[in-house]
C-alpha cells in the first residue's frame, strides 16, 4: 500500500499548478513532503495523470520460480 493515493497526489498537483501558491505551501496544506510534491509535478508534467499511478510488476509464482531455477542453473546474479 502507498502512502499517497492517486487521488491525493493529482489534487496536490492540481493546486500547485494553480499558480497561486508556491511548493512550499501547498505542501503544507496537505501534509505531503515538499520533494515528493516536486516529483509529483515533474511526472505530471511529462506523463499527465498516468504518471502519479502506482507502478506494480505482478509475477505469477510459477515465472517467478522459473527465473529463480534460470539463475542457479546458468549462475546469474
Amino acid at each position: 500500500m502507498t502512502k499517497y493515493d492517486e487521488q491525493l497526489k493529482l489534487k496536490v498537483v492540481r493546486e500547485y499548478l494553480a499558480g497561486t501558491l508556491g511548493y512550499q505551501r501547498v505542501a503544507e496544506l496537505y501534509s505531503v513532503p515538499r520533494k515528493s510534491l516536486e516529483t509529483w509535478v515533474k511526472l505530471y508534467r511529462a506523463h499527465g495523470a498516468d504518471g502519479l499511478k502506482k507502478k506494480f510488476s505482478h509475477y505469477s509464482m510459477q515465472f517467478r520460480l522459473e527465473v529463480i531455477q534460470r539463475m542457479r542453473t546458468d549462475d546469474l546474479s
